[in-house]
Formats: C-alpha cells, sequence, structure tokens
C-alpha cells in the first residue's frame, strides 16, 4: 500500500491556518483516521484488494467511502483530455461491480486507487505511442486533475437515480453519467453507511435480525429523503446542506421491508433516541452540532 505517513500537504495546510502539527488530545485513532480522509480527498491511496472492506454496495476504506479508479490508464494525453460519456476508456468505481470482478479474475485489481475526490477529477499515468509524442512528453507520463465519467456497471447496479443499461434509452443513460457528482454522491449516502455500519457492529452471529438490508437500500434509501425534502419527519430539521446527518427508519426493525409504511425519515439524533435499540448509534460530532444549532435556529425563529 502506498500511503504517505508524513502527510506533508496536511502539515503544510495547517501551517498556513496556524494550527498545531501536533497530534490532537481527543484520540489518536480519530486524528489518524481524520489524515487518511484528507489523503483519499486530495492524492488517493492504492491499496490491495485485502485492504477494500464493502459495507453494503458501498465500497470503503477503514470505513470511510470512497471510489476506486485506474491510475494506470494506458491511454494517450490526448484521449483523456477529450473523450466524452459515450468513449471508452478510464472510469472510476462505486461499488465492487462486475467490472472489477472481471479485472480481478485478470490479476488487475491492485491497478485501482481509493479517493475521495468531489470533482470527479483524479489523477492518471496516460502511455504515448506516437514517436513525436513520446519525445515530447516520455513513453509515460502523469496527468493531472483528469475528468474521469463514472462506471455505467456501478450504477447498474445500485439503480442510482433509476440507472438501467437494459430499461434506459442511451440518451437517459449518457445523461446520468455525465450529470454524476461524487460530492452529491458521497453527500446522499454517507448516511446510510453509516446505519448499515451500527447494524453490522450493533449485533452478532447469534443475535442480529432475521432479515438484512436490500441490495438497492442506498437508492431507496436517497429517494425517500429526497422525496422528503431532506427534512426530518420528527423534529422538522432542514438537512439539504446536511444530507449525511439525515437518515431513513425502518420502523419494524425487519432491514428488508421497504414499504412505504415501514420508513421513517430522521434526522441522526431523533434516529438515535427513536428507541432503546438505537441508543448506542454513532453520531459525527459535525452532524450532532449542525443539527443542535439549527433546531435552536428553528426555534428561535
Amino acid at each position: 500500500m502506498k500511503l504517505n505517513n508524513s502527510f506533508e500537504e496536511l502539515s503544510r495546510l495547517r501551517g498556513r491556518i496556524g494550527a498545531s502539527d501536533q497530534k490532537r488530545s481527543f484520540s489518536k485513532e480519530l486524528d489518524e483516521l481524520a489524515e487518511i480522509r484528507f489523503q483519499l480527498e486530495h492524492q488517493g491511496i492504492e491499496v490491495k484488494k485485502s485492504e477494500i472492506e464493502l459495507i453494503g454496495p458501498f465500497i470503503t476504506y477503514q470505513g470511510i467511502q470512497a471510489v476506486l479508479y485506474i491510475f494506470d490508464s494506458q491511454k494517450s494525453k490526448e484521449v483523456l483530455s477529450v473523450r466524452t460519456v459515450a468513449q471508452k476508456g478510464p472510469r472510476f468505481h462505486l461499488t465492487w461491480c462486475r467490472t472489477l470482478e472481471d479485472m480481478e479474475s485478470r490479476n488487475r485489481v491492485d491497478r485501482y486507487i481509493l479517493s475521495r475526490r468531489k470533482d470527479n477529477c483524479f489523477d492518471v499515468r496516460a502511455t504515448e505511442r506516437a514517436p513525436h509524442l513520446i519525445s515530447k512528453w516520455g513513453k509515460t507520463h502523469e496527468m493531472k486533475d483528469v475528468r474521469l465519467w463514472v462506471c455505467r456497471n456501478c450504477l447498474d447496479l445500485i439503480h442510482y437515480k433509476d440507472f438501467s443499461l437494459t430499461g434506459m434509452a442511451k440518451p437517459q443513460r449518457d445523461s446520468t453519467v455525465q450529470d454524476f457528482e461524487t460530492r452529491n454522491f458521497f453527500d446522499e449516502n454517507e448516511a446510510t453507511l453509516n446505519t448499515i455500519k451500527f447494524y453490522k457492529t450493533q449485533y452478532t452471529d447469534t443475535n442480529k435480525p432475521t432479515f438484512d438490508y436490500t441490495d438497492d437500500w442506498s437508492e431507496i434509501s436517497r429517494k425517500r429523503r429526497e422525496k422528503e425534502n431532506w427534512v426530518c419527519s420528527k423534529c422538522h430539521i432542514d438537512l439539504s446542506t446536511m444530507k449525511k446527518g439525515l437518515h431513513v427508519h425502518h420502523k419494524n426493525g425487519v432491514k428488508s421491508n421497504n414499504s412505504p409504511s415501514n420508513l421513517q425519515v430522521l434526522c441522526a439524533l431523533c434516529h438515535r433516541d427513536v428507541d432503546p435499540s438505537h441508543s448506542k448509534m454513532h453520531v459525527f460530532p459535525d452532524i450532532e452540532r449542525y443539527i443542535q444549532k439549527n433546531r435552536k435556529f428553528k426555534k428561535a425563529g
């Protein structure tokens, strides 16, 4: 695994804002996770398959949601610079889709990089074949901030915004790919990821619920929260600018029962307080602060 443990870029940022470069007091583990998240969002991390954990449909590293992409693109600078959504070429992945399964069967998975960049742009290695371009750029050279498109097999697997390789017209498929933003995907699904993680750790093989989340749960959850305009049904806080703080609760506890009457949209704090079984649900400090502050603001208004 290629992980820059010195985190030079993070240290430089801390220096610019006058922050201490020493370990913070709240815990070494949390500090390391914050640094890993920073690394994912700015540079990416090359990992082995064994270091990737699938939580529900999501690709995660150390519990942090990320996407996978191929660094060694085998494409020329010209192709990478002008490629449209319809053209074949390197893409980034949201799930362990059939494309990655095929790559794994050919022992090519270790060529992938994990990233949390939110602008759909990544650093890739180009390969030149024309002699005049090789003399100009070299046989291989790194390109910064290359715009990649999302994998269609991934969108199909999770039915993102009703995407379907077989049930959707090509112009619609192209439009969904064109409009896809990793920023929105992370914001919309982090709450779903955190609730799945909670149930995976809350229960053991002997006491876990009989039913588990369905494969399309992430999209069902996103649609339900979107339908409710990202507003908690209990305290009515608007979380449209903090989407990771809004959850969808199964009222009867059966995670496979996604009937509308069994689903309730709740902010993270209302979800944590909904019943004793949820009392140990972890809520990230930034989410808790945001909810508490804006609840008070709403009451004051």
